[in-house]
């Protein structure tokens, strides 16, 4: 298993779902720390995503449900440090927080 930590991250509303993006609705690019990798988090909506997680050169392409894009938008702005794992026999990408105590609050 793959385990990098996240580093900085842009997000993407994407308008109007033309052809091209095929039910796409957001990406976030996930910059990693001390290497030049990018994970890509694509969000649908939808039953099906379109394809599996896959590893293409030394970047992560990951396909999302829409109902995951707040959650995921929720961890990244709110903890720290944050690592983004990859199965490279499983194919299952997740992001992570490490331990923590119960009830920790976040300092400002």
């Amino acid at each position: 298993m793959v385990s990098l930590e996240i580093e900085t991250y842009r997000v993407f509303l994407i308008s109007q779902d033309k052809s091209k993006f095929k039910g796409r609705q957001a990406t976030i690019h996930l910059f990693l720390k001390d290497t030049d990798a990018k994970a890509f988090l694509f969000f649908y909506v939808g039953a099906e995503l379109p394809s599996q997680n896959k590893m293409s050169g030394s970047n992560y392409k990951t396909y999302w449900k829409m109902s995951q894009f707040a959650d995921v938008v929720d961890i990244l702005r709110n903890e720290k440090p944050l690592w983004f794992y990859f199965g490279e026999k499983t194919k299952v990408a997740n992001i992570q927080t490490t331990q923590e105590p119960v009830g920790e609050e976040e300092s400002s």
